[in-house]
């Protein structure tokens, strides 16, 4: 399935430049696609993510994984519901679920293995402190998979708006007050910019302030955008500043739920692949077997 999932996202992403290049043919490949194709593929993935920890090497048996890991299951149905009624959108409910299942499956192999809830606290903190680096590895970087699909989800909730707004104006956008403070110049050693400052607050607090701007440079003649971004971890909100015309400055403003887990997610799956290569039994080295000389038989 991961295979299937990145020659899909390596055909949509290199298709139109081989396109262009061998028919002259200008194609563009958009969330459209990926939405058809990488999504089916990850819906079985992401089911077996929880399961397969839980199943031995070469003697897989479904049913008893399938028991150990149905409390998960359930949080993963009551996430997904809760999800639906609160943000009414069924893509992301089914994402909020699949994080839900991910995180929660991911920690069912070590609550298997400690024997948690099951053995006295003070057993199931020895079990839980020798089981190995590799299987502490796995379930981290499945919990960071879900983490990710989090975050993917949170994006799917995201919030943009094109304004214009003079100085002194206020947008009320995503549950946050947009305030244009003012508009000044700066110089660089080789650019010229048009900067912005903008006050964002929410209920009265500020939030942050932001300072989105327009670069241009001299000797190349370019003007380019730079963009202002803020995040506190559980979202982001992003500035780009427009053109602007009859003194009125056009703004693009973007809040972005969860974004930032995307990364955490992504680096949760680097320490769990760490842990797992710092296993002991991947550190030492199986002994080698002597080879026989085989005895030559006479003719």
């Amino acid at each position: 399935l991961l295979c299937s999932i990145c020659a899909v996202v390596f055909t949509g992403t290199t298709y139109p430049l081989f396109a262009e290049l061998l028919f002259g043919a200008k194609l563009s490949v958009g969330p459209p696609y990926f939405n058809m194709t990488v999504l089916p593929l990850s819906i079985p993935l992401f089911a077996a993510m929880a399961v397969g920890p839980l199943l031995p090497w070469k003697r897989a048996a479904l049913w008893p994984a399938l028991q150990r890991v149905w409390w998960a299951a359930l949080a993963a149905l009551a996430v997904a519901a809760f999800s639906a009624f609160g943000l009414g959108q069924g893509l992301a409910a089914l994402a909020f679920g699949a994080s839900a299942w991910l995180i929660l499956g991911s920690a069912a192999e070590l609550v298997e293995r400690c024997r948690l809830f099951r053995l006295p606290f003070a057993q199931a903190r020895q079990r839980a402190a020798g089981i190995p680096l590799a299987v502490w590895g796995s379930a981290i970087a499945h919990a960071g998979m879900g983490v990710t699909v989090a975050g993917i989800a949170g994006m799917s909730l995201a919030l943009s708006t094109i304004v214009a707004v003079k100085p002194g104006q206020v947008t009320h956008f995503g549950g946050y007050d947009w305030t244009l403070t003012g508009l000044h110049d700066e110089s660089g050693s080789n650019y010229n910019a048009r900067v912005a400052d903008l006050l964002v607050s929410r209920d009265g607090q500020t939030v942050a302030v932001m300072h989105p701007a327009r670069h241009t440079f001299i000797t190349q003649a370019m003007t380019v955008t730079d963009t202002a971004i803020v995040t506190n971890g559980m979202r982001d909100l992003y500035t780009v500043l427009g053109e602007e015309h009859d003194g009125l400055a056009v703004l693009r403003l973007h809040v972005n739920p969860l974004a930032p887990w995307i990364w955490l997610g992504g680096l949760v799956m680097a320490v769990g692949g760490a842990l797992s290569l710092a296993d002991r039994r991947l550190r030492i080295g199986a002994p080698a077997r002597r080879r026989r000389a085989s005895a030559a038989v006479p003719a």
